[in-house]
């Protein structure tokens, strides 16, 4: 927890420096160039300033077309039908169905922003130039927060993914051992803390994953690969989530001691296959994983099959039976689907990944290597 703590507070500094000197450079610019309203560009560089380059990139896009789109609506009202009150309802309408049309739901705001601004501030130039310097001074705080973004403490939003990506998973196998435990030894032990932080981190990742669209390749991490174990973590999740409910009513189930040694061989085989999943993705290197596995799911099935031609499930009720078969039913489908998402990563490490250890020496290059990377 505590460092957590400390991870926290260094990126908010971080975060807070950068912004402070994008907008101390915005202002010392504006004194260079001929802008009368240069603090809009000290305003459009701490918006775009975020957490990394890709929510960065996407904020300076939104901002840019919107106020493009704006001033330039905005001096066509201005310049045919002056500046009153339905010239003004119709340019923010107009404004709004070109940013919906254009697909740029996220812009319309600040676009609508600035055609009140441009034909609402009194001023005697002619429309285009009022318009052509709003849409020079938050250009301005547009490409400086991009280049602080870029070459002061630069934050990939590809690699923040790739770390949220291993905290699920190391999460997940914390809630699996919980669970099993329970089932199998009646351990009970409160989870409800992580989930919680799952969901967040999830949600997280999320977010995440949308900057990452518009951040250039700056290191190992292929997009294609990330949102793959994206998915597969997803899908780990729901299967870990499957357990919840059997282990939540048949905890210490004494059944479970008929398929011993082979039920608990896949229970550990699973808790390591996870550990090594997120080693793998940690270290960004992705063997072929063995048949271990399936092989203990297999043994699994037989000795099921054993313990019910053998009628040794004669002397336990039918809901503890169901249960069990409910548990191993979602044992398998946790191992299957462990066993998918290793091999995701090690068909992409057989084709890219060890071409870019060759080309570039180790799986991650050094902050100062990272922009030197195709």
């Amino acid at each position: 927890m505590m460092k957590q703590c400390k991870i926290w507070a260094k990126e908010h500094l971080r975060h807070a420096i950068k912004t402070g000197i994008a907008g101390a450079v915005c202002l010392c610019l504006t004194k260079v160039f001929p802008f009368r309203e240069g603090y809009w560009a000290v305003i459009s560089a701490v918006i775009v300033m975020q957490s990394s380059i890709g929510a960065a990139i996407g904020a300076a896009w939104s901002r840019m077309a919107g106020t493009a789109i704006g001033a330039f609506i905005g001096m066509l009202f201005m310049m045919f039908w002056g500046i009153n009150i339905p010239s003004l309802g119709l340019a923010l309408t107009m404004t709004v169905l070109v940013c919906a049309f254009l697909r740029l739901l996220n812009s319309y705001r600040l676009a609508g922003v600035t055609v009140a601004i441009v034909m609402l501030v009194g001023r005697a130039d002619e429309p285009w130039i009022v318009a052509l310097h709003r849409f020079l001074e938050v250009s301005l705080g547009v490409v400086v927060a991009l280049l602080v973004s870029v070459f002061i403490w630069p934050s990939r939003a590809r690699k923040n993914l790739h770390n949220g990506i291993v905290d699920v998973i190391v999460l997940l196998h914390s809630l699996y051992l919980a669970g099993v435990s329970r089932y199998m030894k009646g351990i009970e032990r409160s989870t409800d803390e992580l989930r919680t932080r799952v969901s967040a981190i999830v949600r997280s990742n999320e977010n995440i994953m949308n900057q990452m669209m518009y951040e250039p390749r700056l290191g190992p991490e292929h997009k294609e690969l990330l949102l793959l174990l994206m998915m597969h973590t997803h899908r780990i999740l729901h299967a870990v989530d499957a357990l919840e409910p059997v282990v939540r009513e048949s905890a210490g189930n004494s059944l479970s001691s008929r398929y011993e040694p082979e039920l608990g061989n896949l229970v550990n085989l699973i808790g390591t296959s996870m550990e090594k999943l997120a080693d793998e993705v940690r270290s960004w290197e992705f063997p072929l994983p063995g048949e271990e596995l399936s092989l203990a799911i297999s043994a699994l099935e037989a000795k099921t099959t054993e313990v019910r031609k053998a009628r040794l499930t004669e002397a336990h009720d039918l809901e503890e039976i169901l249960h069990f078969y409910s548990f191993f039913q979602s044992l398998r489908n946790l191992g299957r689907e462990l066993d998918m998402a290793r091999e995701a990563g090690s068909r992409w490490w057989e084709t890219e990944g060890k071409g870019f250890l060759q080309r570039h020496g180790s799986a991650f290059p050094t902050e100062a290597e990272q922009y030197n990377v195709e």
